[in-house]
């Protein structure tokens, strides 16, 4: 058997295993293919094959690949077959990438979510999981737990050769941000470091390294530099702009102040400005530059009881992180600053 490869198509003898189910392509191509070449060779089978459900697979490995107009030739392909789960495995990713390019309102996304009926267990999952996303957004983290706990029960008793490792890459994002914000360390590192290793998803690893960085924030400088440059040349090389702004004017600026490293580092953000003027000491240029923020956020009230050594503002910090946000990890910034005064 022999596979015929070019830049841009692979062709396995003349198509003679696209009429295989997704599984059994994949399964065939594990001995008989090398490793190096399987991605392009799926990405070619789920372009080709007819088989119903095998069309839902597609979408998941185009997703978790960055293969975005495939996915969406595929989303297409799937709206105009005749059964119901076609038609549900692309409306999800119609919501999915609607949410990744922030093009529709949360909301509605949520409400459009729970339109999709289905008893298939890995469509299931992934509702569960952009349901777990846009709930983050919200803090509503009870909502969250409850959800993370159906997550990984439904998660185990999916099979699926393809599927599987995609759910449980998943999972592990989810449970990473779940402890993390609990502040529990070490199982949120497992799991983030775990996501990590199965990523391939360039957008996706962005946000696993910034996350990553922020979980040092407490601990060691050179490992959150090191996460936070790895994001920022993940989205400089692929030109993930409105990622490489965040990168650049918040994040970057967040942890070098934070580290009391303010030298040369610049920021367009009046927060994060006040922020780099407190790690310089210079706590009147702080109080200027706090005076025309118009959003109040934990953060914010953070930066202005250190401004003012405001021992209220800084429990109000505290509390808002904690009773607004579900946030033990950054609520431990305001605590910090109460124990300096």
């Amino acid at each position: 058997m022999m596979l015929i490869i070019n830049d841009s198509k692979i062709g396995i003898g003349e198509n003679q295993y696209y009429h295989l189910n997704a599984e059994e392509f994949y399964h065939w191509l594990n001995l008989h293919v090398p490793k190096v070449d399987h991605e392009l060779a799926m990405r070619d089978y789920f372009m080709a094959t007819n088989d119903p459900y095998s069309m839902c697979v597609g979408l998941e490995f185009l997703f978790m690949n960055d293969y975005y107009t495939e996915l969406f030739q595929l989303i297409e392909k799937n709206k105009k077959h005749p059964k119901k789960l076609n038609n549900d495995w692309a409306t999800f990713f119609d919501l999915t990438m609607a949410h990744h390019h922030k093009t529709m309102p949360f909301r509605e996304i949520s409400d459009r979510l729970q339109m999709i009926r289905t008893d298939d267990l890995s469509l299931k999952c992934l509702i569960t999981f952009l349901m777990i996303s846009i709930q983050i957004f919200f803090y509503d983290f009870d909502l969250i737990v409850n959800k993370l706990d159906q997550f990984r029960e439904d998660s185990n008793k999916i099979h699926h050769s393809i599927l599987h490792p995609y759910i449980q890459h998943r999972l592990d994002r989810a449970q990473f941000f779940h402890y993390w914000k609990r502040n529990e360390m070490i199982l949120a590192r497992k799991f983030g470091y775990q996501a990590l290793a199965g990523v391939n998803n360039r957008i996706h690893l962005a946000y696993l390294h910034i996350n990553l960085s922020f979980s040092f924030m407490f601990d060691d400088f050179d490992s959150s530099v090191y996460h936070i440059k790895e994001a920022y040349k993940i989205v400089k090389e692929n030109n993930i702009t409105n990622l490489l702004t965040e990168i650049e004017e918040n994040n970057i600026p967040f942890i070098y102040a934070h580290f009391n490293k303010p030298e040369g580092i610049k920021t367009s953000d009046k927060s994060e400005q006040a922020h780099l003027a407190l790690a310089r000491g210079d706590t009147e240029l702080a109080k200027q530059l706090l005076a025309e923020v118009t959003e109040i956020t934990p953060f914010t009230k953070y930066y202005l009881g250190r401004a003012y050594s405001d021992k209220q503002m800084l429990i109000q910090s505290y509390n808002d992180f904690i009773e607004k946000q579900s946030d033990h990890f950054f609520a431990r910034l305001p605590l910090m600053a109460i124990q300096k005064l």
